[in-house]
């Protein structure tokens, strides 16, 4: 799939549409998502995912506040 065949550009600012072929080609990931998170998810809890969930939105957030501004 080439990006020109999926993503039409228009006129205006950075305005694009998703064409046909590019709709069709989202099409076979998204049907297969909850199968993938099932899968990759398998054997772990809410609880297990959450806690590195919170170190690592921490950690962005520490991150973030010590970036100056330019």
């Amino acid at each position: 799939m080439s990006s020109a065949s999926a993503v039409p550009r228009r006129a205006g600012p950075a305005r694009r549409w998703i064409t046909e072929a590019g709709g069709a080609a989202r099409a076979g990931p998204q049907a297969r998502s909850p199968q993938g998170r099932a899968e990759t998810h398998a054997g772990t809890t809410d609880a297990d995912r959450a806690t590195p969930l919170r170190v690592l939105m921490r950690l962005t957030h520490n991150a973030v506040a010590t970036v100056p501004v330019l």
